[in-house]
């Protein structure tokens, strides 16, 4: 069992990481952090929310010994998309600096810049949303102190995103830059 709270640490860290990433790196895109931090929490909830909603669906319908593979699997996925989600953001930058320049501005233009985050993002928020459904199906099979499990499960991970953001924020941008953090 502590494995599996090491794992969701690791995992809150990462993905509050890759939000501070994220919304640094569209604060740059579009000019305007409250546009950037709207559009990141907006559409990381709505992937938690829609990953964590199939992942519960998944998490019922497998058997037990292959609960954490799928894990391991949507994990691979959260950082493999991760790894080029700043890249795909840069390609994005493109595109909206030319819409800019084309004259469009307000509504219209935000409204690009959120779609266009939204189809960088959407995926592996999605992919991280699933996860909790997965290893708390790991923890249920476990009825002994349920709630206390599942409560550390999430607190794990909470504190995880907690330090991940604190990193991203306060070493990783100062110390590395946006490219190489």
């Amino acid at each position: 069992m502590n494995r599996l709270y090491a794992l969701f640490f690791l995992s809150g860290a990462s993905a509050l990481m890759y939000e501070v990433l994220w919304t640094r790196r569209l604060s740059l895109t579009l000019g305007h952090t409250v546009l950037a931090v709207s559009s990141v929490v907006s559409i990381f909830m709505l992937g938690l929310g829609v990953g964590s909603f199939f992942g519960g669906r998944w998490a019922d319908r497998r058997s037990s010994s292959l609960l954490l593979r799928d894990y391991a699997r949507l994990e691979f996925l959260v950082a493999l998309w991760g790894a080029f989600s700043l890249l795909l953001l840069r390609l994005f930058e493109h595109a909206y600096i030319r819409l800019a320049a084309s004259g469009q501005h307000g509504l219209p233009l935000y409204l690009f810049g959120f779609l266009g985050a939204f189809v960088v993002l959407f995926a592996p928020t999605t992919a991280m949303g699933a996860t909790l459904p997965l290893l708390s199906r790991l923890v249920i099979l476990q009825p002994r102190e349920f709630g206390a499990k599942l409560a550390r499960l999430y607190g794990f991970n909470t504190l995880g995103g907690c330090l991940g953001s604190v990193a991203a924020g306060f070493f990783l941008l100062p110390l590395l830059g946006l490219n190489f953090s």
